[in-house]
C-alpha cells in the first residue's frame, strides 16, 4: 500500500506540473468523470461442461463485474441468460437474481426433442442493453443426440453458379453399411421444411446463395426413429474479406511500420491466408503467413507517393489483391516495442507532419494510468511496467492514445499487458488418487497476499467432470472473457487460445486489428460524455395505462395487483397517475401469474386497461457460428445416455408419435384465482353430472363454503364467514353485477369458493369472498368482458435448484448394484472462502476408473480473478 500511495503521489505530481497548461489535469478529470457518469458492466457465464445430451441440464453461474475495476457489480440486480438455436431462435430464457452471497446461479433444461447442433448461450443485464449486442456475453455449447451413435450423417457441398448443392448420405454405426432413411427433410432459417428425394443412397438439395455460411436443419426418419441435426453450410472459396490495418492508423513514409492482417470468411470466422506485398513496379517488398484464426501482421518500409498491393492467397489457391492504405506524409502515429517488462513507445512522424504540442495518454478500462506531454526532443518514451503497482495497472488491454493540444486524437494503439492473470489458491495435491464411490474432500487456501482487502464475500463456482468423457470448454473462460474479448470490438474467436504461452505474436496482431469498445475516447477528451442508454434494473416492474370510458375520469383512481404461484398469493395496491399510468415495483419468481385491475375513484370498472409487455433484445442473428468442433467421444454419449435413461426412462423423441387412449385425469382448476391454500376443493363437471342436479340452486346448496340467503331482490350467495354477497368471478373475469342464478348446471366446468375478502383479488366494497366458476363454453362472459382486468405470466426470477449426487456413506450404499454413470460429478456455484482464506467442499466419486477435471472460477471482492484447474485420478477398487 505504501508503494501504491507513493506511485500515485508521484503520478499526480507529474500530471499537475505541466508548465502552466491544464491539458493533462483536464484529461484525467474527464476520464474519471466518464467512469462516474456511465459505469459499465461485464459478464461471463460459466457452465459445468461444454457439451450435453438433449434432455440434460446445463448448470451455470453468471459472473457480473464492473468493467473498470473488475469487482463484482452492484449496478444490476438481475441477469438474463438465453439459449439460442443455430437458427437464432429462442429455446429458453431465464432471469437470475443474486443469492445472499451475491451469486447469480441457475440452470437451463435441454428438452429431449432438441436437434443436435451448436447452440449459443447469451447473457446480459437490462443496463447492458444500452450498449448494444456487442456488450453481451455469448458462447457456444454443443447439444448431442444419442441416436448419432447409430447413424452417421455424411454431408457434402459443391458450388453451383448461384448457390450450392448439398448432398447427404447415411451410414450405419457401427459397421459402416449404407442406410436408406424412410424420410429426409431440410429446413433453412425462416423457410418451410423441404422433403428430399433420394437417388440411390444419396439425397440432394439446391441451396440459395444467401444460405452460404449459415446452417440448415436436417431431419431423418429411419426404422421409426427420428433424428434432427443442424449442419453448417460452407462459404464459397472466394467468400472472405481481408483488412490491412497499419499500426497507429497510418503508414508513415520512410519508417518501418507494422501492418495488421485480418481475414474473415463470409460467416465471420477467421481464415488462414498467406501473401506477398508488391510495390507499384511489381517488386516484392514484404510477405506474411502463419496467421492465427485469420489474424497476423507484417512489417513494411513505405515510400512517399508509392502504391502497395497485398496479393493474398488461400490454401485452395484462391487469390485476392488488396491495396494498402496510402503512406501519409503528415501522419503522427504511435509504435510500440515491448522489451521484457518495458514498453518503448515511439512517435513516428511523416516528413510534413504539423508542429505542435503532443500528449500521450495510457488508460486501462477508461482509468487513466499515465498522461503526459510528449516533449519535443523525445523520439520515444520507455514505460517500466514492473514499476507500476498491480492495483494501478492490472493484466489486460492497455490503450495508448496520442492527442494534440486541441484534444484531437491522432493515433491509438492497443496492447495486451501480460502478467499473472488470476490467482490460484493452494490445495488438492494431484499426486493422490481416489477410489470409486469414495468421498473426496477438497480444501483450497488463499495466500496472505491474495486475501481480498475489500469487504464482501469471495466465492468460486466449481465443476468436477469426467475428463475422459465430458467435454471441457477450452476456447472461452473467465480470464479470456473479462480481460480480452469483452474489451474489444468485434468477435474474438476462441479467446482462450490467444492467452496461451506460444501465441504472444498472434495476441499482439489481434491488438493491431481490433479497437477498444468501452467509451468514445476522442469525445471524452473533449468533455462530451456518454451517458447510460438504459436504466439499471433494481427490481421487477409491472407497468401499464388505464383510460376511462365516456365521462369516467381516472383521476384519483386505483390499481390492484394480484400475484399467485401455487398456494402463495399476494396483493398490492397503487394509485393511478394523472395520465392513467401506473407502475408496481415488485419481485416474483418464474411461473407467477399476475392479474391487474384498475378502477375509477368511485370503484367503477368503466375503463380500459393495457399492460406494458416485457421487451427483450432482438435475437435475430445472435447465434454464434463456431469454427471450433467441440469433441464429444462415443464413450461420453453412451455413458451420459445410459445415466439419463436410468434416471428418466426411455427418450420420447426417439420414436414416432403414438396414439395413447386412457382416461384423462381432471385438473382441479386452471383458474388464476385457484389456490390450494385459500380455495375450497373445486367441484368438477363430472361430479356435477353424477349428482344429476336439475337446477342451479340445488348445485349451490351442495357447494362447500356457499350459503344461499334470501335478500330483498331474491336469493343470493354468501359464504359461511359473512352475510355479504360473494363476488362472482366467471371464466376468470370479475363480474360484480352478474346474476349467478341464471346459469345452468350444464354450463359449469368447475366451481370453487374463496371464503373471505382477504384472499380475493382487488378491492370490491360490499362483497366478501368469491364464487369462481369456469363455464364449459365461455358463453356466460362473451358479452360481459371486463376491459379493466388484464392477466399475464411475465418472466420471473429462477428459483434455486440443488445439484444432486448420490452419497455412499454406508456399506449398503457402497455395494448397491445401481450404476453411477455421472459425467458431471459435482457442481457448486458458490463455494465460499471464509475469513481465514479457506474454501472447503467435497463430493463422492462415481463407478468408473478415470480422471476427473476440477475447474473453479471466480472473482474476489476486490476484483482479482480466481482460476483453478486440477486433475484427480480415480482408480477402480
Amino acid at each position: 500500500m505504501r508503494r501504491t500511495a507513493a506511485f500515485l503521489a508521484l503520478l499526480f505530481g507529474l500530471l499537475c506540473h505541466v508548465r502552466g497548461q491544464d491539458v493533462v489535469p483536464a484529461v484525467v478529470d474527464r476520464m474519471t468523470m466518464q467512469l462516474a457518469v456511465c459505469p459499465q458492466e461485464k459478464i461471463y457465464v460459466q457452465t459445468d461442461k461444454a457439451a450435453y445430451l438433449s434432455g440434460e441440464r446445463i448448470w451455470l453461474r453468471a459472473h457480473l463485474v464492473n468493467a473498470a475495476d473488475g469487482r463484482p457489480s452492484l449496478i444490476s440486480r438481475y441477469v438474463y441468460v438465453e439459449l439460442l438455436s443455430p437458427f437464432s431462435e429462442l429455446v429458453e430464457r431465464i432471469m437470475l437474481r443474486p443469492d445472499s452471497l451475491g451469486v447469480f446461479a441457475g440452470h437451463l433444461d435441454l428438452k429431449e426433442e432438441l436437434p443436435e447442433g451448436d447452440y449459443t448461450i447469451r447473457s446480459y443485464t437490462r443496463y447492458m442493453t444500452g450498449e448494444g449486442e456487442t456488450a453481451f456475453f455469448r458462447k457456444s455449447v454443443r447439444v448431442l443426440d444419442p441416436y448419432s451413435l447409430q447413424l452417421d450423417v455424411r454431408p457434402d457441398f459443391s458450388t453451383l453458379e448461384r448457390g450450392m448443392l448439398g448432398t447427404f448420405s447415411f451410414l450405419e454405426r457401427p459397421g459402416g453399411n449404407a442406410v436408406m432413411p424412410e424420410l429426409v427433410t431440410v429446413k433453412l432459417p425462416g423457410k418451410g421444411e423441404q422433403v428430399l428425394k433420394g437417388r440411390g443412397e444419396r439425397f440432394s438439395v439446391r441451396l440459395p446463395a444467401d444460405s452460404e455460411g449459415k446452417v440448415l436443419l436436417l431431419g431423418i426418419r429411419h426404422n421409426g426413429r427420428k433424428y434432427r441435426k443442424y449442419i453448417g453450410i460452407p462459404v464459397r472459396p472466394d467468400g472472405f474479406e481481408i483488412s490491412l490495418l497499419p499500426e497507429g492508423g497510418y503508414l508513415v513514409p520512410g519508417r518501418v511500420c507494422r501492418v495488421g492482417v485480418k481475414c474473415l470468411r463470409q460467416d465471420g470466422l477467421g481464415m488462414d491466408i498467406s501473401g506477398t506485398v508488391l510495390d507499384s513496379r511489381g517488386q516484392e517488398v514484404g510477405s506474411f503467413g502463419n496467421l492465427h484464426r485469420g489474424v497476423g501482421s507484417f512489417s513494411l518500409k513505405a515510400a512517399e507517393g508509392e502504391h502497395y498491393t497485398a496479393v493474398c492467397r488461400t490454401k485452395d489457391g484462391v487469390e485476392k489483391r488488396i491495396p494498402l492504405p496510402e503512406p501519409n506524409p503528415e501522419a503522427r502515429v504511435l509504435q510500440l516495442l515491448p522489451v521484457r517488462n518495458r514498453i518503448n513507445v515511439s512517435l513516428l512522424k511523416g516528413p510534413r507532419a504539423p508542429e505542435g504540442t503532443l500528449y500521450l495518454l495510457l488508460h486501462q478500462g477508461g482509468r487513466p494510468v499515465v498522461c503526459r506531454e510528449w516533449k519535443a526532443d523525445e523520439s520515444f518514451v520507455t514505460l517500466d511496467m514492473a514499476g507500476i503497482p498491480e492495483d494501478v495497472l492490472k493484466p489486460g488491454i492497455l490503450n495508448f492514445v496520442l492527442f494534440d493540444g486541441k484534444f484531437e486524437v491522432l493515433s491509438e494503439r492497443l496492447f495486451f499487458h501480460a502478467g499473472k492473470y488470476a490467482i490460484e489458491p493452494d490445495g488438492m495435491s494431484q499426486s493422490r488418487s481416489f477410489g470409486t464411490r469414495e468421498y473426496v474432500n477438497a480444501d483450497f487456501r488463499l495466500k496472505p497476499s491474495e486475501m481480498p482487502s475489500a469487504a464482501g464475500f469471495t466465492t468460486m463456482a466449481v465443476s468436477v467432470t469426467d475428463a475422459h468423457s465430458a467435454v471441457a470448454d477450452t476456447v472461452c473462460d473467465l480470464v479470456s472473457t473479462l480481460l480480452l474479448s469483452s474489451e474489444i470490438r468485434g468477435r474474438v474467436e476462441a479467446p482462450s487460445e490467444y492467452l496461451l504461452p506460444g501465441n504472444k505474436s498472434a495476441l499482439d496482431a489481434l491488438m493491431l486489428t481490433q479497437g477498444w469498445r468501452r467509451y468514445d475516447i476522442p469525445e471524452v477528451l473533449k468533455g462530451r460524455f456518454r451517458e447510460p442508454q438504459a436504466k439499471a434494473e433494481k427490481f421487477q416492474e409491472i407497468r401499464g395505462h388505464a383510460e376511462g370510458f365516456a365521462f369516467n375520469s381516472m383521476k384519483d383512481g386505483r390499481v390492484s395487483l394480484y400475484a399467485i404461484l401455487g398456494s402463495m398469493t399476494s396483493v398490492n395496491y397503487a394509485p393511478l397517475g394523472r395520465d392513467g399510468r401506473f407502475s408496481f415495483s415488485t419481485e416474483f419468481p418464474e411461473g407467477t401469474e399476475i392479474t391487474v385491475q384498475t378502477q375509477t375513484r368511485k370503484g367503477q370498472k368503466g375503463n380500459i386497461l393495457e399492460l406494458d409487455g416485457q421487451v427483450f433484445p432482438d435475437i435475430a442473428g445472435a447465434a454464434l457460428k463456431t469454427g471450433v468442433e467441440t469433441p464429444a467421444s462415443d464413450d461420453y454419449m453412451r455413458q451420459a445416455d445410459e445415466q439419463y435413461l436410468r434416471l428418466h426412462g426411455i427418450r420420447s423423441t426417439m420414436l414416432d408419435a403414438a396414439v395413447v387412449t386412457a382416461a384423462t385425469e381432471e385438473k382441479p382448476s386452471d383458474s388464476i384465482w385457484y389456490s390450494e391454500l385459500n380455495s375450497t376443493t373445486p367441484l368438477t363437471s363430472s361430479w356435477i353430472e353424477e349428482m344429476h342436479f336439475t337446477d342451479i340452486l340445488s348445485l349451490y346448496l351442495n357447494t362447500p363454503g356457499v350459503v344461499v340467503r334470501r335478500g330483498s331482490g331474491g336469493n343470493y350467495l354468501s359464504t359461511t364467514r359473512s352475510e355479504l354477497p360473494v363476488l362472482p368471478v366467471i371464466d376468470d373475469v370479475v363480474l360484480p353485477e352478474y346474476d349467478v342464478m341464471t346459469l345452468s348446471p350444464r354450463d359449469i366446468d368447475n366451481i370453487f369458493v374463496i371464503k373471505d375478502y382477504t384472499s380475493q383479488f382487488g378491492m370490491h366494497p360490499g362483497f366478501s369472498g368469491a364464487v369462481v366458476i369456469k363455464t364449459s363454453h365461455g358463453a356466460a362472459t362473451s358479452k360481459s368482458k371486463s376491459y379493466n382486468i388484464a392477466r399475464v405470466k411475465p418472466l420471473g426470477y429462477q428459483q434455486k435448484a440443488e445439484f444432486w449426487s448420490p452419497k455412499y456413506e454406508s456399506p449398503a450404499e457402497k455395494e448397491s448394484p445401481e450404476a453411477d454413470l455421472r459425467t458431471t460429478i459435482y457442481w457448486n456455484p458458490a463455494a465460499a472462502f471464509g475469513s481465514d482464506g479457506v474454501c472447503s467442499f467435497g463430493f463422492w466419486t462415481a463407478d468408473k476408473g478415470t480422471e476427473y477435471l476440477l475447474r473453479a472460477e471466480g472473482v474476489t471482492s476486490d476484483g482479482r480473478m480466481i482460476n483453478v484447474s486440477r486433475t484427480i485420478k480415480i482408480e477402480e477398487r
